[in-house]
């Protein structure tokens, strides 16, 4: 009905004029009957009125009824995909309407062009990532062959550098590829029980040059505990975040751990990775997971792209996984990743 009242509403805004020509009209006929004759004036007033009445229920009864025929009309052109091939219905639309209807048609066409274009740049910008991708890991795991072999031929600190820059390129592709993947249409993901306990122990295997530069201790408290969803996936969220706490993991903090809990509840597993490190203000909390955010530690910010968590929530949303940040100030950061817990059959 609210419908019905605002649509005749309109209506009657857009023939404003035409209606108080009939108000008009009505006017002067009231005027005239007057002047002929005053004795017979309410019967002839009473009958000019109930004509008015009618004209105008049944004006606006055309219009109306026109107004969902042109509705019908334009939605079934729409809805057709086809509005600047299609021949305009000149009976139902005004020389106007029929003008600004082959306009739009014709950006139509264009924004549908620009958006063909655009999306083949896009695939052609992901093919490119990750065929560079996978060559430059050629040269990485060159690197990697000569560190594990030609170490007596370098002194400590060189083998040093070279491990952590070399630790470094292997992290900084992984994103480029991860980032790449997380935009594509069609996820390859392999959905299946994982143990969380060898997820972390190979995360922590690729990061042990970091960990031992740093003296940082991983604790696990992780038992038998499976989750369903993809591996790979974890994997890479797990290597972000231990990445984000050994950066920012002060040297010196004395003790220094990153922890692996875990805890189940009745609809959810939940992952807890938490470190004692420097923390993150309560003011830069709720930005952890923006892109590009590193905070406002001048010295440790240097060496962050900001990206890490980022990709953590984005490879979460993408797992349909929850993943929340809490923090202390000075007491330590901590990253829950809450898994829905999946029945078997």
């Amino acid at each position: 009905m609210k419908e019905k009242i605002k649509i005749l509403k309109e209506l009657f805004l857009e023939n404003k004029w035409k209606c108080f020509l009939f108000a008009g009209l009505d006017l002067l006929c009231f005027w005239t009957i007057w002047l002929i004759d005053d004795k017979k004036a309410e019967a002839l007033t009473a009958l000019v009125l109930l004509f008015t009445a009618l004209l105008f229920i049944g004006f606006f009864s055309v219009l109306y009824w026109k107004y969902w025929r042109k509705k019908e009309y334009l939605e079934n052109l729409l809805e057709s995909g086809e509005i600047w091939e299609k021949s305009v219905d000149d009976k139902m639309l005004s020389s106007h309407e029929i003008y600004l209807i082959e306009e739009l048609g014709k950006q139509l066409q264009n924004s549908k062009n620009r958006e063909k274009q655009l999306e083949t740049e896009k695939k052609e910008q992901r093919d490119y990532i990750e065929t560079w991708v996978h060559e430059m890991k050629t040269p990485i795991a060159l690197c990697t062959l000569i560190l594990d072999n030609r170490r007596e031929e370098m002194s400590q600190e060189v083998y040093q550098r070279m491990c952590h820059v070399n630790g470094k390129l292997q992290e900084y592709v992984e994103q480029i590829l991860y980032y790449s993947r997380l935009h594509c249409e069609h996820k390859d993901y392999l959905l299946q029980r994982v143990s969380l306990q060898e997820c972390v122990e190979s995360v922590a295997e690729d990061y042990e040059y970091f960990l031992g530069e740093k003296q940082i201790k991983v604790r696990l408290k992780l038992g038998d505990t499976k989750v369903y969803t993809d591996r790979k996936g974890l994997e890479f969220m797990l290597a972000q975040i231990l990445s984000n706490s050994i950066t920012y993991l002060p040297a010196k903090v004395l003790g220094k751990e990153i922890s692996f809990e875990v805890r189940e509840e009745k609809k959810e597993v939940i992952l807890s990775v938490r470190d004692n490190g420097i923390g993150v203000k309560p003011s830069d909390l709720p930005f952890v997971f923006e892109k590009g955010f590193s905070g406002d530690n001048r010295e440790i910010n240097k060496k962050t792209t900001g990206m890490g968590l980022y990709l953590v929530r984005k490879m979460a949303e993408s797992l349909k996984l929850v993943c929340e940040a809490k923090s202390k100030y000075g007491k330590g950061f901590q990253i829950d990743i809450r898994f829905p817990v999946v029945r078997d059959r």
